[in-house]
């Protein structure tokens, strides 16, 4: 009758054990992905860069209204068409690439995307359409080499004002703009 049961460890030693288990976690994750470590030189070195970016981010928010961009959320279904189609309507010779890619790869596919791209380019935008298309792919446009520049640097502060540009601008998602989550 002096049978003890065994629980098992008790609470305070499972919270232990599980804080060790983090900590080796974290210690692995370090030895893996060690932070790089940035010389005093490669700092000077950078310094031309950093203010290169922020200039070009502080023109952005003054070419661009970030209220405007944010406000840009659903999208008409020819809107939406438009801004998947963009970049191919605005390169001939990226749709040439593509049916050449698409007659190699994915043959009955060639037509399907020529017709995409006929609907696309037949499109006429209601005025306000017209209007939130020219804002938002400005904004995009002028994005692009912003983030070709951050990437050339390590600055967590420059980092977080690239990732509120490209959160401005969004990305689209089933006929909405998505301005949460974007990746830099």
């Amino acid at each position: 009758m002096n049978e003890k049961i065994e629980m098992g460890p008790s609470p305070e030693e499972k919270k232990k054990q599980q804080e060790q288990e983090d900590a080796e976690r974290l210690a692995d994750h370090l030895a893996r992905h060690p932070e790089p470590i940035i010389s005093p030189a490669n700092l000077e070195e950078d310094e031309p860069k950093i203010a290169e970016l922020e200039a070009m981010i502080a023109s952005f928010e003054a070419t661009h209204s970030l209220a405007e961009l944010h406000a840009i959320v659903d999208l008409s279904p020819d809107l939406a068409t438009l801004f998947k189609h963009a970049d191919d309507l605005a390169d001939p010779q990226r749709i040439e690439n593509d049916i050449e890619a698409y007659k190699k790869h994915n043959p009955g596919y060639v037509e399907i995307y020529k017709a995409k791209i006929a609907a696309a380019r037949a499109i006429v935008l209601a005025p306000e359409d017209a209007r939130r298309f020219e804002i938002r792919m400005a904004a995009k446009k002028d994005l692009v080499p912003i983030i070709a520049k951050l990437s050339t640097i390590r600055n967590k502060e420059l980092e977080a004002k690239c990732k509120r540009l490209q959160r401005a601008v969004g990305s689209i998602n089933n006929g909405k703009v998505n301005h949460e989550t974007v990746s830099l």
